[in-house]
């Protein structure tokens, strides 16, 4: 095995061609595979850039099949923990490249851990989807779906109850049988369907029971809801998970970017009404994997100095919502709301009304002003944009542009 490094040649025998695989074991030997290599590549033993064997050299070293090969390397390729290059052959993927969400393998992953995966197929039909499956998949009228639930186990335990939904023209010929001997990601992958990003949803619940007579529990019993929807590069959704696991058996671990922690603490509480235990430590430093998704909403900003008024407030509610109460202190360029569009947009909120001694019907009206949103230090670092700064003082806490003068703005933003 030849391995390049910094352009020349070292001679080594790669990492992976040092495991084996076993005949016996009731893992399938594309799954084997994968596992070898995904922990070689996980553990640190294979870096960034690093050549993996060619095919014809894992096919000597294991015995195997091209074509189990290859599945191995598709699965690892769905994951994007490799790339193939035409002509030079596959490489470990760079963490910053990697394609987010996509689908991951049952078999695969808890054969990497060193347990023995097995599905049970409860049921399998070919159905006219509900409509709820048939907005979140976006089908046409008239197409039909497969639906099969499947209890995924773990060393001969119930962990999961899933049920899938696919459109059947994806693959027009599956039957029960294929299901029952073959993973199905790979009859897709070996048809062209290849997974290419995923919405997640985890919500904890209890067990109904039906869910509990299938998970080998008690009714009532605590379990993660997920659920997730799948779709190719083209943007079509080809699959609908729903799925139940355990709570007693699932662990969920997250690792976050310490940026992204900010306000996260906050929010978690609010979810649980207070009850959320959160810790985090440093782990380690990681190469950047690209920008964390902020709010899309402009700000409203102050155009003036002085002091504001209810009456100003309240003739630009319907432009958003505000940060400050009448009667405060504001100075031109501060943050006093977030505006309804992706815009920011300057007002001036230290407009009095004139007084004058002709009245007419309508025009004397109370104001009403919602309340101001009151920010946290944590809160407002999570909030705040690339443009802004959070200003704290001995006796309050502002946002304000980090370019006060709106002429300033404007001129740096082209």
């Amino acid at each position: 095995m030849t391995r390049f490094v910094s352009g020349e040649a070292e001679m080594e025998e790669n990492p992976i061609l040092k495991a084996s695989l076993s005949m016996a074991s009731d893992i399938p030997l594309y799954a084997q595979l994968t596992g070898i290599i995904k922990n070689t590549i996980t553990s640190g033993t294979l870096r960034v850039g690093d050549l993996l064997p060619s095919e014809a050299e894992l096919c000597d070293k294991f015995e195997i099949s091209r074509n189990t090969v290859r599945q191995a390397i598709g699965e690892l390729e769905d994951e994007g923990l490799v790339v193939r290059k035409r002509g030079r052959g596959t490489f470990v993927a760079d963490p910053s490249t990697r394609r987010k969400g996509v689908q991951y393998s049952f078999t695969t992953e808890i054969s990497s851990m060193g347990k023995h995966p097995s599905s049970t197929l409860v049921s399998f039909d070919i159905i006219d989807p509900a409509p709820k499956i048939k907005r979140l998949m976006a089908l046409e009228d008239g197409v039909k779906v497969y639906c099969f639930t499947r209890v995924r186990n773990v060393d001969n335990e119930p962990l999961i109850l899933e049920t899938s939904y696919y459109p059947q023209h994806i693959y027009p010929n599956l039957t029960r049988e294929m299901l029952e001997t073959h993973s199905f990601y790979s009859l897709l992958y070996h048809v062209g369907v290849v997974p290419f990003a995923a919405e997640d949803s985890y919500e904890a619940v209890t067990l109904g029971e039906y869910e509990a007579k299938l998970l080998g529990c008690v009714p009532g019993a605590a379990a993660f809801h997920h659920q997730r929807r799948t779709t190719m590069e083209n943007g079509l959704v080809y699959e609908c998970t729903s799925s139940y696991m355990r709570g007693d058996r699932v662990r969920l671990e997250f690792d976050i970017p310490s940026r992204g922690i900010i306000g996260l603490r906050s929010n978690m509480l609010t979810a649980t009404a207070g009850e959320a235990i959160m810790t985090h430590r440093l782990k380690d430093f990681e190469p950047w994997v690209g920008e964390i998704e902020m709010r899309t909403n402009g700000s409203i900003i102050s155009g003036e100095t002085g002091t504001a008024f209810a009456y100003s407030i309240d003739k630009l509610q319907d432009r958003g919502r505000f940060f400050i109460s009448p009667m405060d202190q504001v100075y031109e360029g501060q943050v006093i709301g977030e505006h309804t569009r992706q815009n920011d947009i300057t007002v001036n909120v230290t407009k009095a009304k004139q007084l004058t001694n002709m009245r007419a019907s309508g025009s004397d009206d109370k104001t009403s002003i919602a309340p101001p949103k009151v920010f946290t230090l944590e809160e407002a670092l999570e909030y705040i944009q690339a443009d802004e700064y959070v200003e704290v003082t001995p006796h309050a806490m502002r946002l304000r542009k980090i370019l006060l003068n709106e002429t300033d703005r404007k001129r740096a933003s082209k």
